[in-house]
């Protein structure tokens, strides 16, 4: 990814609030997530840090400097925050309640307004953008270990299958260029000791099994 240089970067992170959840979403589970990020290119994501809280979290926009620039939506169980590569938009998993299963939701990063993309008993979690903005892909444990499922934003359709495999698939970044897709796997034949290594496998993928290993820990 490129280098900050000049350009304006603000910083998207949770904050407690004092005042009760909206009702749409409106979880209960304690949980923040911090992502800054350039505004101004597409994202260039500087850091990620994970928090949690008593209370609920509010997603909140920041400058370089910490000064804080405006928040975004209701506060929620928002885990996963993704931003589309325009910046216009942010992806995020939602757990609507203690002891639900989580669904994506896209925010629009100026208004906060809400739009649910995912509506499934299991979990959908790990929401990554393709590299035109236009699908999103996650990780959902509908078939009982997690794969990884693409959807298209703005249109109606259905989730259509990157990686079924056994063990648990969670997406963690698409390439620039939109060929590859990099996920976290333990599936059993390929990783030992229960460990996670990170894969690449071109898109679209669906059943295929041309992928190869980026990182690997020391067993």
């Amino acid at each position: 990814m490129g280098g900050a240089g000049t350009q304006e970067v603000r910083s998207l992170t949770t904050q407690v609030s004092t005042t009760p959840p909206a009702a749409t979403p409106s979880p209960a589970t304690p949980s923040a997530v911090a992502l800054p990020l350039a505004a101004s290119e597409p994202a260039d994501v500087v850091s990620q840090t994970v928090a949690t809280s008593v209370s609920g979290p509010q997603l909140v926009w920041f400058d370089r400097t910490g000064t804080e620039l405006g928040i975004v939506g209701s506060p929620g169980d928002y885990r996963g925050v993704s931003l589309s590569p325009d910046g216009a938009r942010i992806a995020v998993s939602v757990h609507a309640g203690s002891g639900e299963a989580a669904d994506i939701w896209v925010f629009d990063a100026v208004s906060g307004e809400a739009a649910r993309v995912t509506s499934n008993p299991a979990d959908d979690i790990a929401p990554v953008w393709s590299a035109d903005g236009r699908r999103i892909v996650f990780a959902s444990s509908r078939a009982g270990t997690y794969d990884i499922y693409q959807r298209a934003v703005d249109e109606r359709g259905t989730d259509t299958a990157v990686v079924e495999a056994a063990g648990d698939q969670i997406p963690s970044d698409s390439s620039s260029d939109g060929r590859y897709l990099a996920y976290h796997t333990d599936e059993p034949d390929i990783v030992a000791g229960g460990n996670l290594d990170l894969w690449a496998r071109p898109l679209p993928a669906g059943h295929s099994r041309s992928c190869e290993p980026c990182m690997r820990p020391a067993t």
